[in-house]
């Protein structure tokens, strides 16, 4: 069977444009932030924080985008026989691999790059942070393998019909289900959606590594979210009391002033 055309150009413009002006914000977001003092110099790092801010706010944005690409086919039509404009799960696989890399390799590997002794050349300090890397990784990777090994599995709860066995030519004008009682006749026809030939069972089975791999990535993202986010939020309001309580109570002369600023070295 053809696949039906469920196919929105559109989705393809918006992907596009969105990539492109979450470069342009990541880039603001550096250039407002940074220190006066790390202009033209340590490229790597700007590399990373702007890759990083595009890949987190892409990560967000892409629901919506999804949503509106599962919608291209009517709900009425399998998702086996929608043609989206958008391979959504292989870019959900990219999008979120890519932040597993980046989180723990990519980052970490910059920090120990530039928290090596400034006296090592540049291929020292790389290996440097190379070797510390692979050594959490190496931690790491065996604290996922046990729980992996251990824990990683899914069960959930399904629902099982058992159906008897009758010859092949009386199921031609068979509409109905079989009863598992069925001695080789179609009698007492049952209804499958009824109480009581239906069978609750649970199911087990091991997931693949990377989607564990993810999950346990999104899990430990969104308690330092919550951690962060809760302890940001707890002490905004405070913060800005305190500015309040230590503004400036008097205004100074403009000598006073640069008499000041030359005693603190400004």
């Amino acid at each position: 069977m053809a696949a039906l055309s469920g196919f929105n150009w559109f989705l393809i413009i918006v992907c596009i444009v969105v990539a492109l002006l979450m470069v342009v914000v990541a880039v603001y977001t550096l250039l407002h932030y940074q220190h006066p003092e790390d202009r033209n110099q340590a490229w790597w790092p700007k590399i990373v924080v702007v890759f990083s801010i595009w890949l987190s706010v892409c990560t967000v944005l892409f629901f919506p985008i999804d949503v509106t690409n599962r919608k291209s086919c009517s709900h009425e039509i399998p998702i086996d026989l929608c043609q989206f404009a958008i391979p959504a799960t292989e870019i959900w696989y990219i999008l979120v691999i890519t932040n597993v890399v980046v989180t723990w390799f990519v980052i970490p590997f910059t920090m120990f790059y530039y928290e090596a002794d400034r006296d090592y050349s540049i291929f020292r300090r790389i290996i440097s942070g190379v070797v510390w890397v692979l050594g959490m990784l190496v931690v790491m990777g065996l604290l996922l393998g046990l729980m992996y090994y251990y824990i990683g599995f899914v069960t959930y709860d399904v629902i099982g019909l058992a159906s008897g066995v009758v010859a092949f030519e009386e199921t031609v004008d068979l509409r109905q289900c079989i009863p598992p009682s069925s001695n080789g006749t179609v009698v007492n026809l049952c209804d499958g959606t009824e109480v009581g030939t239906e069978t609750t069972e649970l199911y087990k089975g091991r997931v693949a590594f990377p989607v564990y791999l993810i999950c346990i990535n999104t899990i430990v993202g969104w308690l330092l979210f919550m951690l962060y986010g809760g302890v940001g939020l707890a002490s905004f309001p405070v913060d800005l009391l305190r500015q309040f309580a230590g503004r400036p109570r008097k205004v100074i002369t403009k000598s006073e002033y640069i008499r000041q600023a030359k005693q603190l070295g400004v």
